[in-house]
Order: structure tokens, then sequence, then C-alpha cells
């Protein structure tokens, strides 16, 4: 009898000592697949972006993605503020490149101020030169003008703006 139950207790301690470097072992696999894992990116959904200065901008989205330097924004929404101008600027995407400081919105952007609304397919804007151009068709419109060219290039600090193909049309009683 005392023969079987050595057995019986060697036997548990057998299967006990298998368990624990089973046990073990998927650990280290475990261990090993974590750190496998790299970041990729980041994801924030429903976002609100507010910055405030001498200028005050309100940026709003669905989803804003980082991946390295570059930002991606669905259904960008932004809201521009300063002492001597303000404008809201809207598309169905927008892509920052970190690394050139160029911002590209895309498929019907609109940019909205109270002189003036520009409709376009694509606007990118150079951060750090203070522009914003495109090679598209552009449509132009104010109280008493609607403009149609391509080719859009405007600076910021010299509020001149150029076009290509342009085509006026002037109305109103003071034509």
């Amino acid at each position: 009898m005392l023969e079987k139950s050595s057995r019986i207790f060697l036997l548990i301690l057998i299967f006990l000592a298998i368990s624990y470097i089973f046990n073990q072992i998927n650990d280290y696999i475990e261990r090993e697949n974590l750190n496998k894992l790299r970041y990729t990116n980041n994801t924030i959904e429903n976002f609100i972006y507010i910055s405030k200065s001498d200028k005050e901008y309100k940026l709003t989205g669905q989803k804003m993605i980082k991946v390295k330097e570059d930002v991606y924004i669905e259904k960008p929404y932004l809201i521009y503020k300063s002492n001597d101008r303000s404008f809201d600027l809207t598309g169905v995407s927008a892509t920052y490149y970190g690394g050139q400081k160029i911002i590209g919105i895309y498929n019907n952007v609109k940019v909205l101020s109270k002189n003036f609304q520009l409709t376009t397919d694509k606007l990118f804007i150079d951060t750090e030169r203070k522009i914003a151009y495109n090679y598209s068709q552009n449509y132009i419109s104010s109280e008493k003008m609607q403009t149609i060219g391509r080719n859009l290039f405007f600076n910021f600090e010299e509020e001149n703006i150029r076009l290509q193909n342009v085509k006026t049309t002037v109305r109103g009683k003071d034509v």
C-alpha cells in the first residue's frame, strides 16, 4: 500500500513539475510576442482642438490618426480668428505632412469668410512660407462677383491671390 501511495505521490509531483514548466514556457512566449509589438499610430475620434493666443483656432473632426510625423484627419472643420481676419475651412479629409510642414485638404474644400467663399477639390497650405496653393479648378464667389480659375496661389502675408485661366462675372447695379 505504501508503495502504491508513493507512486501516486511521485506521479502528482511529476505532473506538477510538467505543469510548472509548460506555464513558464507559455509566459516566455507571451513576453516575446509582446516585445515584437511595435507602436504604429494614434487614433482620436470626434475630437476638438482649441488654440488661443493673438490668433484663435478651433479644429474639429471625426477622426485624427497620427502616423510618425504625419496626421490624417477625417471631416476637418477649422475656424480661424485673428484681430483682422477670420475664416472657416472644411473638406472631406486633410493630411498634415509634418516633414514638409504642409497641410493638404481634399474633396469638397470650402473656405468661407465674411467677404468671399472659395470652393475647390484640393488646397495645400505651406505653414512655413505662409502660402496656399493648388493646381485644380477654383470657384470664388462674393456678393457681387463670381470668379472661376485654375492654379490658385495665395500669399497670406501680402494678401495677394493669383489664378490662371480666369473667368469673372460681375453682377449688381453698380457695374
